[in-house]
């Protein structure tokens, strides 16, 4: 992913933003309630390329772990906490296989895509038995062909498992529908789109025997109904005033008689800053109900990777800048009357430049789960993934129990010399405040041992750990307490 593209025009209006005291964009900032690492995470396993939930397990995919035969990883909930249960792996799996590209969940199975399997892919059962997580069957194409990437994407439900080959009929892509019949799944149908529909199950979805296909390489969806034994088109989704490159389609979601679709590269007069369309069924057919786009969105944020849940919607823009190039966050929006109306912005407590919060998207019930699979905690694009719990009744999301600030700043920002670093406390806890640079490396840590609740301010001379003056620059001042995290941008001239 595109790591310097724009980086002088980000870093000069992240300057002037800065030289204005402009704060973080409209909305309430919200951190998460927990951040998903997986306990053998290593540098390249791009853990949280794809995530499921719901709402008591989490799944996350690290499709490049293991000389990218992939992984999937198990975090259960409990209360606040999550914990990792598993680790899942294909049976047979081998190199060049990405197992976890795409990963979903109904109940107590998960069904993880592995589309580079057999240089063909494939998709696998793993069922919970009440007290380990076991492989129940693999899914192949019976018209399989190499290439196809069967596995690109998947949906399950009771009854039914969806599996996307994207690279299936020559790149038009096809969709296989999987029926459960006892403990075993049987191959059921391929569905297939118009001739003019190309990369057709870059996504899928299914809810109340409604089938939603995205086709992101020349930006449709279509819906599909079951009429008795045989699945039915009953409609074509696209942005009659967008373009074939808006990648709309990329991400869909789907839940009762409600649909979003999204498209990440859609031009809206400030570059590819991304748009999400919901549509709300009307008898057999769909009618867009309103176009989201963010309202602080900037140049190449791609704002659009979706997931649904009643009438909450939750949108990645995973190249957006507030903490940094690419950073990433998620948008919240809710359905009032019959407005959708935005809620709330979600940002990683401990996020920076390059993790792409937002890659990947899930929400259910009061769970929110956010994959930032270039962060790089566990090594260089590692990967990590953010849960958020909220009130699905009001999009509200509760205070967190964990010691918290009150405020933070520093000033004169930009500094010349010296600059103050202030924060307040609600109680006493664990202080940590470091200054780090533009590329993560610790340049020195300021404070670090128990406060009480109260106010501080630190003066910061622009060195280093071994009193060396710094260049001038963007630098990043981290507040650390209790497991708590916050950290703002300040620019030496």
């Amino acid at each position: 992913m595109r790591k310097n593209t724009y980086f002088i025009y980000v870093l000069f209006s992240l300057i002037f933003l800065i030289s204005l005291g402009t704060s973080l964009p409209n909305g309430q900032k919200l951190d998460e309630t927990a951040k998903l690492l997986p306990a053998d995470g290593a540098a390249e396993d791009f853990f949280g390329n794809a995530v499921a939930t719901n709402g008591e397990i989490a799944v996350v995919g690290a499709w490049f772990d293991d000389n990218l035969k992939g992984s999937a990883y198990i975090f259960r909930r409990n209360g606040d906490t999550w914990s990792e249960e598993e680790k899942l792996i294909a049976s047979d799996g081998s190199s060049y296989d990405f197992f976890g590209h795409s990963v979903a969940i109904y109940e107590d199975n998960v069904i993880i895509g592995a589309s580079g399997a057999n240089n063909k892919g494939a998709a696998y059962i793993f069922h919970y038995n009440g007290n380990s997580w076991t492989q129940s069957q693999k899914l192949t194409a019976g018209n399989g062909m190499s290439y196809d990437s069967f596995g690109f994407s998947v949906s399950l439900d009771e009854d039914y498992a969806l599996v996307g080959a994207v690279g299936a009929q020559t790149l038009k892509g096809a969709v296989y529908i999987f029926k459960k019949n006892g403990s075993s799944w049987q191959e059921e149908e391929m569905l297939t789109g118009p001739l003019y529909a190309s990369s057709f199950g870059s996504a899928v979805d299914i809810s109340d025997e409604t089938i939603l296909i995205g086709a992101s390489d020349n930006s449709y969806a279509f819906t599909f109904m079951l009429d008795n034994t045989t699945w039915v088109m009953t409609a074509e989704l696209q942005d009659l005033n967008g373009s074939i490159y808006d990648e709309f389609g990329a991400t869909v979601s789907i839940d009762g008689d409600l649909a979003v679709v999204g498209a990440t590269h859609h031009q809206n007069g400030n570059g590819a800053t991304g748009a999400a369309y919901i549509y709300k069924r009307q008898g057999s057919n769909w009618v867009e109900e309103e176009k989201i786009v963010a309202e602080d969105g900037e140049l190449d944020d791609h704002f659009g990777v979706v997931s649904m849940f009643g009438s909450t919607v939750v949108v990645g823009a995973y190249h957006d800048d507030d903490y940094g190039l690419d950073a990433g966050t998620v948008y919240l929006y809710q359905k009032e009357n019959d407005n959708w109306e935005f809620k709330q912005k979600l940002f990683a407590s401990d996020g920076f430049a390059g993790d792409e919060l937002g890659s990947s998207i899930a929400v259910f019930s009061d769970v929110i789960v956010a994959g930032a699979p270039d962060d790089n905690d566990n090594g260089s694009n590692s990967g990590s993934a953010y849960v958020f719990n909220y009130d699905p009744q009001t999009g509200i999301f509760p205070t967190p129990e964990l010691n918290t600030f009150l405020s933070i700043k520093s000033f004169p920002n930009p500094f010349h010399e010296e600059t103050n670093i202030c924060y307040k406390i609600k109680k006493a806890g664990h202080v940590q405040v470091l200054v780090y640079d533009k590329v993560g490396q610790n340049l020195i840590v300021l404070v670090d041992e128990k406060k009480p609740a109260g106010n501080y301010n630190i003066k910061w001379n622009g060195a280093d750990a071994e009193g060396k003056l710094l260049m001038p620059g963007l630098y990043f001042y981290k507040i650390t307490i209790e497991g708590k995290s916050e950290a703002k941008p300040m620019l030496k001239i």
